[in-house]
């Protein structure tokens, strides 16, 4: 049966659409249609995409590894929110984010670390989603 075996070749394209609003604040949400609630100025809304490696079996233990936290008070516990950071930095090969001069920002651990919040949460909730 194919399929078993994950290629370090697998990749998962997530597309978004980010805008800047009236109050100049970043909006993100996978279809462009949903944006306009939160009135975005029309000519700011881009395309983005984002290039994730598919995760095999060790990567889902690496990522779950060290977001384990145990403690007195709250027994086991699993910390969601660094379990999507560690898929972020560890899965991310590449994405379409050019600077003010149109030159390919490089992805890396800073770079990644440096999205908007926004982004960053609209990215990892398609990529959930794609990963279900």
């Amino acid at each position: 049966m194919q399929g078993l075996l994950i290629s370090n070749n697998d990749s998962i394209d997530v597309k978004i659409f980010v805008g800047k609003g009236k109050n100049n604040e970043i909006y993100a949400h996978e279809e462009k249609e949903s944006l306009m609630e939160y009135e975005i100025l029309e000519d700011s809304v881009e395309e983005v995409k984002f290039v994730f490696r598919r995760p095999a079996y060790k990567d889902e233990v690496n990522l779950v590894s060290g977001s384990v936290i145990i403690s007195d008070a709250a027994g086991l516990r699993v910390d969601p929110a660094a379990i999507r950071y560690k898929r972020m930095r560890s899965l991310l090969v590449g994405w379409s984010l050019v600077d003010q001069n149109d030159k390919k920002i490089p992805v890396n651990s800073e770079n990644i670390d440096k999205l908007h919040p926004r982004v960053a949460g609209t990215v990892l909730n398609v990529l959930d989603e794609l990963l279900v």
